[in-house]
Order: C-alpha cells, then sequence, then structure tokens
C-alpha cells in the first residue's frame, strides 16, 4: 500500500480530471432496506453481462432544502437481508427528495459463494462505483443533462455471473451502464 502523505491520504490516491479527489461518502449511499426496495420496483432496469442495475431519479431540490440529514445506516440493510427503517416514519425516497446529489447502492448477493468471493466483488463494485460512475453521474441532473441540479438513486445488483468476472469486465460494465 502506498505510505499516507502528511493530510492522511495515500500517495496514489485517485483523482478526478478536475483535481477533485474521489470518494465513496455515506451520504452518497443508499444503504436502507426500505430505499433500496423503493429504487427496485420504481427505478428504470438497465441490465449488462454482470449487472442487474436500476436508476430512480427524483425531480431537482431547491438548494436550501439540499444537504438534508438522511439518516445513519440501519442495520444489515445494504445487501438486503433485512427490512431496515421501519417505524420511523418516512416514506421510501423522503430522504431522496430532500438532497441533491446522487446515491448509489451495491447489493452482492451471495449466490451460493464464500465471504471471501463476496467481499472481493463487494470491494471492486465500491472502487470502481468510486472512481467511474460517481464521477460521471455527479456532472448529470435529474433529467441526464450535464449541469443540471437533481438528485437520484442507483443500486446495483451484482449477478451471480460477476463472481468470475476479472476487474477489467466488471469496469466495463460500469461504463456501459454509465452510458445508457
Amino acid at each position: 500500500p502506498a505510505a499516507p502523505q502528511a493530510g492522511g491520504a495515500p500517495a496514489s490516491a485517485p483523482s478526478a480530471a478536475d483535481g477533485r479527489r474521489l470518494r465513496f461518502p455515506r451520504r452518497a449511499r443508499v444503504t436502507r432496506g426500505r430505499e433500496l426496495d423503493a429504487v427496485r420496483t420504481g427505478g428504470k432496469r438497465i441490465r449488462v453481462e454482470f449487472l442487474d442495475v436500476r436508476v430512480l431519479a427524483v425531480l431537482a431540490v431547491p438548494a436550501a432544502s439540499a444537504g438534508a440529514d438522511v439518516g445513519g445506516s440501519g442495520g444489515r440493510s445494504a445487501d438486503g437481508e433485512r427490512g431496515a427503517g421501519s417505524g420511523r416514519g418516512a416514506s421510501p425516497t423522503s430522504g431522496a427528495s430532500r438532497r441533491a446529489g446522487v446515491r448509489v447502492g451495491i447489493v452482492v448477493p451471495k449466490h451460493r459463494q464464500d465471504g471471501v468471493a463476496r467481499n472481493r466483488l463487494k470491494r471492486r463494485l465500491r472502487e470502481l462505483v468510486r472512481t467511474r460512475l460517481l464521477p460521471a453521474l455527479r456532472d448529470l441532473g435529474a433529467d441526464g443533462a450535464p449541469g443540471a441540479a437533481g438528485a437520484g438513486d442507483v443500486v446495483i445488483r451484482a449477478r451471480a455471473e460477476a463472481y468470475g468476472a476479472s476487474v477489467e469486465q466488471l469496469a466495463r460494465q460500469v461504463e456501459r451502464v454509465r452510458r445508457e
């Protein structure tokens, strides 16, 4: 691993073309089971060889409501194993409608694989989302026009075939999803 610099970032931390440091913070993630379900049921489906992707666009939000609190992780909901966030009284998309920006959820089912293979696939997908998908999505608005202010949620679900895919193959699939 690269040695940390004075600022605490690794020396080889990837950056966007415009000099921004690429991150995948919690506010850019869809983590609650109820939110994942809302995107899965109401989003536009994009299916590629290794991934099943759902995209749910939310209308542009006023600057005053951008950055509102969207809550915590709510348990094991990132994998869809438990319905988290129940009892909070919020609608599934209320967090998305209160904030600007794009959030991405990653779901990696077990598909009869062990924990090592599953975690490896999750790490690969998170890295591809962080370095390739999020920078491109941040530049697009809810209507798909560059520079338009908007918000939306994307859920990426790994198919069983993704376990045998190389990083390069997964990267090509993520690029294809980004273009669509």
